[in-house]
C-alpha cells in the first residue's frame, strides 16, 4: 500500500511540475503580448509624429499660405488705393508739404524750450604739459577751518564724539 501511494504521490508531482511549467510558459507569452502589445503603441505614436512633422513641414501647402498672404496684401492695397482716390477727390487729402508744414507749427507751439546746456571753459591743460606737484596743489587748496560748521571749535567735537 504505502508502495501504490508512493506512485500515486511521484504522479500527481509530476502532473503538477508539467501544469506548472505550462503555466510559467503561458505566463511568459501573456508578457510578450503586453510587450508587443506597448510596442505596437510605441510605433503608432511614431508614425503619428512622423505625419504630424510632414504636414506641418509640407513646402507646397507654405507656399500656397505665403502667396495667398501676398494676395491679399495686394488686394488691401488696391482697396486703399481706391480709397484714398475718393478722399482726394472730395478734397479731404491736402498736399502733403503743406501738412507737414503745419505738423512743424504745431510741433514748434507746444513743444518745451530745449534746456539749457551748460558749457565748460575751455582746458587749460592737455594731456603733455607737466603735471603739478604736490606742494603745488597743497598751496592752491583752502586752509582747513578750525571749527565745524556749527561753529564749534574741532578740538570739542573731537571730544564729544568720543563720549
Amino acid at each position: 500500500l504505502a508502495l501504490v501511494a508512493l506512485r500515486r504521490q511521484r504522479a500527481v508531482m509530476k502532473v503538477a511540475e508539467k501544469e506548472g511549467g505550462s503555466l510559467a510558459n503561458l505566463q511568459d507569452v501573456l508578457l510578450h503580448i503586453q510587450s508587443a502589445k506597448g510596442d505596437q503603441e510605441v510605433v503608432a505614436a511614431y508614425e503619428s509624429g512622423s505625419a504630424a512633422l510632414r504636414s506641418l513641414t509640407d513646402l507646397q501647402r507654405a507656399e500656397r499660405a505665403a502667396e495667398s498672404v501676398l494676395d491679399s496684401l495686394d488686394q488691401a492695397r488696391e482697396v486703399e488705393d481706391a480709397l484714398t482716390g475718393v478722399y482726394t477727390s472730395l478734397g479731404a487729402v491736402e498736399d502733403n508739404d503743406q501738412l507737414q508744414a503745419e505738423l512743424d507749427q504745431l510741433e514748434a507751439e507746444v513743444a518745451p524750450a530745449p534746456p539749457a546746456v551748460a558749457t565748460l571753459p575751455p582746458a587749460t591743460a592737455t594731456l603733455t604739459s607737466p603735471q603739478p606737484t604736490l606742494e603745488t596743489v597743497l598751496a592752491a587748496m583752502p586752509p582747513v577751518p578750525q571749527e565745524d560748521p556749527k561753529g564749534r571749535r574741532a578740538d570739542v567735537v573731537a571730544m564729544t564724539e568720543e563720549k
